[in-house]
């Protein structure tokens, strides 16, 4: 078996598991959708999974965020000269730490903190929450290991639960 084969195998693999365990799964050239209606496809149906995979054996994998996961992404962006660590740092420092949750380093050195949104929380998307910063809720998706994008693997650094959203990161959403 050849190296191709057991990493395009581990992308269907996880893929399979991230639905198992309740997570909506779409395919991804990159960062983008191979998908016709994109996040809205999304699904936990492994049939159809596996047909993706099948058909794109090397996609990366998107998991949906929002209500359809129960997850919010917190999208820490470091390329390109966003300072999105340093925002996150001045948010932390006036409101406190982020709760260990559920955390990934992206291909590009940013990060993505999983965290769970609550019974009656409303946490909407927004873009430029701070310099570098993005709420990834409803409507979106974010890019999962083992996915790679020029050779550069996504990876796990922190693969606990996704813990209970803190109400000021939610409340970003709202500025």
């Amino acid at each position: 078996m050849s190296i191709n084969t057991v990493l395009k195998s581990e992308r269907l693999d996880a893929a399979l598991e991230y639905a198992r365990a309740g997570l909506p799964v779409l395919p991804l050239r990159r960062k983008i959708p191979l998908t016709k209606h994109g996040v809205k496809d999304a699904t936990r149906d492994e049939a159809q999974i596996t047909e993706w995979w099948t058909r794109w054996p090397d996609a990366n994998i998107g998991l949906a965020t929002g209500q359809v996961s129960g997850w919010l992404v917190l999208d820490v962006d470091i390329k390109n000269g966003k300072r999105g660590d340093e925002s996150l740092r001045a948010l932390i420092e006036e409101h406190g730490p982020l709760p260990k949750t559920r955390h990934n380093v992206t291909a590009t050195g940013g990060s993505h903190y999983v965290l769970r949104i609550m019974p009656g929380q409303k946490v909407k998307s927004r873009n430029g929450v701070r310099e570098g910063l993005d709420l990834l809720s409803d409507g979106k998706y974010f890019v999962a290991p083992p996915s790679t994008i020029d050779g550069v693997a996504y990876r796990w650094t922190e693969s606990c639960e996704a813990a209970p959203c803190p109400p000021w990161v939610a409340a970003l959403g709202e500025r």
